[in-house]
């Protein structure tokens, strides 16, 4: 709980920026932070994706689920859970990675983790990262106007 209130302050510091000079520098931020920091962050925003996605949600007026339906829907958690138990170390080593690349700079922190976890599956971010590169800009001149 204590990763999650910690998770929530940081995204509320950093949802408070202006756009005054250019877009919002996440990159700078990420590596202002030292390695527990930014795995505390990590580790919140994993638990805040499981608690929002992951946990299941019962209608209390409905029946028990049977056995049989308690076990699949435990082997689907099981399935979707896998993607999230990732190495944190290795998580915040890419998402370092990736902010190493000054054109990468103004990438949210969230989306940034999200790609992390990509590469780590070995997918191809080449695509990701220029879209949210083209998005950060595209809102930073939106915001001027």
């Amino acid at each position: 709980m204590n990763k999650i209130l910690a998770v929530v302050l940081l995204l509320v510091g950093m949802a408070n920026v202006s756009w005054a000079d250019g877009p919002y520098d996440y990159a700078s931020r990420w590596k202002s932070w030292d390695i527990p920091t930014r795995t505390a962050y990590v580790d919140g925003v994993a638990e805040g994706v499981e608690a929002a996605f992951l946990t299941p949600r019962g209608n209390p007026a409905k029946k028990p689920p049977s056995e049989e339906e308690l076990r699949i829907e435990e082997y689907k958690m099981d399935i979707l859970k896998s993607g999230y138990a990732l190495d944190r170390r290795k998580v915040v080593e890419v998402m370092t990675d990736i902010y190493q690349d000054p054109a990468n700079s103004y990438i949210n922190t969230v989306k940034v983790f999200v790609y992390a976890q990509d590469k780590i599956e070995g997918k191809d971010i080449s695509k990701s990262l220029e879209d949210a590169r083209r998005r950060a800009y595209d809102l930073h001149r939106l915001m001027q106007k």
